[in-house]
């Protein structure tokens, strides 16, 4: 992914942003289809900011991100990624036919629904009446006690995201504080307690899944 270190829109230079302005939508996709560095990131990552901001806040309890710029690079793979049918990204589909902002407008939105969907689903095949809810408990801890570390070790391998296999690991298995393993995942404490609940979320889910419980 591409090195992005501003934090936020307002560091956009005034040079850069007249730049952006006197492209073509016609060149401004092609640079994004050609993997443009420069232009990518200036166009979505700053220009492009207040609008993803705006869908991030908004969205941002059923996204995997750890802040509007990682949100940024999400869409950016959604629109990027071939489909498995038409073999075609997302963005190679933009015809010109309507300004290029408000196309991406159209599409960031029905990503983020579909998104919100997604997590909904989820949500509903997690029945905390069942093995799930035995074991994360109201003490927002998770038991390890039934499993060896053969076990432990390999529903971790098969977990999805490695950010919350490494939440697990390192609260569950490595036993450090909640506080240790923010700061050890570089994240705010609130940012934490939402994400714990998803990785225990996937750590059960595979758990089930390898009939270990």
């Amino acid at each position: 992914m591409f090195a992005v270190n501003s934090p936020n829109s307002f560091d956009m230079q005034l040079s850069d942003k007249k730049y952006i302005e006197s492209l073509s939508d016609y060149q401004v996709v092609e640079a994004i289809l050609s993997r443009d560095e420069k232009i990518t990131v200036l166009y979505l990552y700053d220009y492009c900011y207040p609008l993803f901001k705006a869908y991030y806040e908004k969205f941002k309890y059923c996204v995997e991100a750890e802040d509007c710029r990682d949100f940024i690079s999400g869409f950016y793979l959604y629109l990027m990624t071939p489909g498995t049918v038409s073999r075609r990204s997302k963005l190679s589909t933009y015809s010109c036919g309507s300004r290029f902002i408000y196309w991406l407008k159209i599409v960031l939105a029905n990503y983020c629904i579909t998104l919100s969907k997604e997590s909904e689903r989820k949500l509903k095949m997690t029945s905390y009446e069942d093995v799930a809810g035995r074991l994360v408990e109201e003490s927002e801890s998770l038991s390890m006690d039934t499993l060896n570390r053969d076990d432990i070790e390999i529903v971790l391998c098969r977990m999805s995201n490695s950010r919350y296999r490494n939440l697990i690991r390192f609260r569950y298995v490595d036993g450090m504080s909640n506080c240790e393993t923010a700061e050890l995942l570089g994240m705010s404490l609130e940012n934490y307690y939402n994400k714990r609940r998803l990785a225990m979320q996937q750590f059960v889910n595979v758990l089930r899944k390898e009939r270990l419980v």
